[in-house]
């Protein structure tokens, strides 16, 4: 039987893996909904991020076995919104939600004598706090990632000639950074 310090622990750890399962298919839900020229730039990022927490799924299920429990890998509710911008509203959540938990976490793990399993849980921290870097700079560009090219045409029209334009257009964090155009007729 746990002691009461590592009891906590267990119960945190089986929440957090809760939390994981919940990002997991949300992020993969998402990957696999959204449409149009945002979903070239965020779909790769997504699956990314579904992957990570597939790997903190595993981590948190061995830690719980480690300390000598069980874990419950039982389907949660996640979100199942459409909108890009709700989306990314809902996935900041629960990266903010998952720092503010696995910060709570690291001092349970090292209450408890588990200073390898406080350090790790720091390093999935240090990733969460990535991730909302990500998801803020997402929302900010609109759901286009940085570093992305995003391509579109532009139909010219005058009395004699029509012409297309087409735009690369390279985004950085500051919005756009090169812009490149050839025409055609």
């Amino acid at each position: 039987m746990a002691d009461r310090k590592t009891q906590r622990l267990l119960e945190g750890l089986q929440g957090d893996l809760e939390r994981e399962l919940r990002a997991m298919l949300q992020y993969i839900f998402q990957s696999s909904v959204l449409l149009g020229l945002q979903a070239m730039s965020v779909v790769p990022h997504l699956r990314q991020e579904g992957e990570d927490a597939l790997r903190h799924v595993a981590f948190l299920c061995d830690q719980i076995v480690n300390l000598g429990g069980i874990p419950k890998l039982t389907a949660p509710k996640f979100s199942e919104v459409r909108d890009l911008k709700q989306m990314l509203e809902n996935d900041l959540d629960l990266e903010r939600e998952a720092i503010l938990e696995y910060r709570e976490r690291a001092k349970q793990a090292e209450l408890a004598g588990e200073i390898g399993l406080k350090i790790r849980l720091e390093e999935l921290l240090a990733e969460e706090t990535d991730h909302t870097r990500a998801r803020k700079n997402f929302a900010r560009l609109g759901g286009i990632a940085r570093g992305s090219c995003v391509l579109f045409a532009r139909h010219n029209r005058n009395r004699h000639v029509s012409r297309f334009t087409l735009y690369v257009l390279r985004i950085t964090f500051h919005g756009v950074s090169h812009a490149t155009s050839s025409h055609s007729r």
